[in-house]
């Protein structure tokens, strides 16, 4: 065996026993296809070619046996000889184990991925002029790829309906949601129900009417349940959301946070609530308007914690984007099916905040709403914000109000006082 071989992840005698599963008993072939989509996954050129030829006999509804391999794949053309054939069956083909081997035979080629980008990563920083950003923002989008390469991806109806009902049978017993993100207002989980990995979710609203505060709320609720939270904010500063986030806790003005106008009994309310919130996994990314630079952030975050459920960007009409001609809605669309796709990649809900134009619709692409999972447009009057649900493609369309502080800059569940009860009945 010589270096390469030993230091080159591969495990040869599960990809012998997965060719011999297939060669002796062709009824697991389609599961073994399903499983493990091309050949480059085998690490000997030979087993490769063996795979590569079983896959296409599959397609000619043909079993893989040593007539059709004769008849399709003469030797001196294919190179697959009969010994190795018969070599391989029999001695491997236990079709109990077949799906631990393909296990490891898929872990195997991860690895050769992982180590391939690795070198041509420290190609590029030994080799490259662009500056290190540049070269990060390249490559990062290749780690989550080769992560997803040792998965699944084609899983039968009656699998699906086991894991499915396993799932909605763990959520009635624990009388919890399951692969959800709660988010913490209850009517609207009522009503609407909880956020959906792989989902993206378009807030918009016009200026000034709580987009980010609603997304700032939101993410304090989900980093509350134990997941982490990842904040893009192009508008404002990490310790501006800072003041945000301990003015709601604390219940202290955040004008008064801002001017550093506090009574002395309030700093110890402060330090508890400062205390309370460093206990959640909520990461700001500030100052940062290339769309490209932010995906490379958000990636490597999910990388280091792979706790993190949700991301929001406030707000996608900041962000700059590369696109073929230089018109604003184009870069909005990418921004828009990027972020569907980031969502997807990295098993997170995305919510993207957007600013609405003069007719109330989502400003600058009707993107925002064709690739969004659920889309909120807020309205607010005093001290109450209506959520208006226009897109929900997991459920039922409709409103739900939510109040809001002034003061602290927070929403909390719409439950109606006392005052309002009369202010309603004398404006009667």
């Amino acid at each position: 065996m010589n270096a390469d071989t030993q230091i080159t992840p591969q495990n040869l005698e599960a990809e012998k026993s997965i060719l011999g599963a297939c060669l002796q008993f062709p009824e697991v072939v389609p599961e073994v296809i399903s499983r493990v989509p091309t050949p480059e996954h085998f690490w000997v050129p030979t087993h490769r070619a063996i795979f590569a030829a079983i896959v296409e006999l599959s397609k000619r509804n043909l079993p893989p046996d040593l007539p059709s391999f004769t008849a399709y794949f003469p030797e001196g053309e294919s190179g697959i000889s009969s010994s190795v054939l018969l070599g391989i069956m029999s001695d491997y083909g236990f079709t109990r184990v077949i799906n631990h081997h393909i296990d490891f035979v898929l872990e195997a080629s991860a690895r050769r991925r992982a180590i391939s980008w690795a070198r041509g990563f420290i190609a590029e920083l030994q080799e490259s002029s662009e500056d290190y950003d540049a070269i990060w923002a390249n490559c990062m989008p290749q780690l989550p790829r080769l992560v997803a390469e040792s998965k699944r991806h084609v899983f039968g109806l009656e699998e699906t309906l086991k894991q499915t009902f396993r799932e909605i049978e763990e959520a009635y017993h624990l009388k919890s949601p399951i692969g959800g993100i709660p988010i913490g207002l209850t009517e609207f989980e009522e009503q609407y129900g909880i956020f959906c990995r792989k989902d993206l979710m378009t807030i918009g609203g016009p200026t000034g009417d709580g987009k980010t505060a609603l997304a700032l709320a939101l993410s304090k609720n989900v980093a509350g349940h134990g997941d982490s939270v990842i904040f893009v904010t192009a508008e404002m500063s990490a310790t501006q959301l800072g003041k945000r986030l301990l003015s709601a806790e604390s219940g202290i003005e955040n004008i008064r946070l801002q001017k550093g106008i506090l009574r002395n009994s309030e700093f110890q309310t402060l330090v508890s609530s400062r205390d309370n919130l460093a206990q959640l996994a909520i990461y700001f990314v500030e100052n940062l308007v290339s769309w490209e630079r932010v995906k490379s952030e958000v990636r490597r975050i999910k990388l280091a914690d792979p706790k993190v459920a949700l991301v929001c960007i406030d707000y996608a009409q900041l962000m700059e984007a590369k696109t073929q001609e230089a018109k604003r809605y184009l870069e909005v669309a990418k921004i828009s099916s990027d972020s569907k796709r980031l969502a997807g990649e990295l098993d997170i809900a995305v919510i993207l905040l957007s600013q609405l134009n003069q007719e109330g619709a989502l400003r600058e692409s009707a993107s925002l709403k064709h690739d969004s999972d659920i889309v909120f447009v807020l309205s607010r009057e005093n001290d109450k914000v209506g959520i208006e649900i226009q897109k929900n493609r997991n459920g039922r369309r409709g409103s739900v109000s939510l109040r809001f502080n002034e003061d602290t800059v927070s929403f909390s569940d719409w439950v109606e006082r006392a005052t309002d009860v009369r202010m309603r009945a004398a404006g009667e």
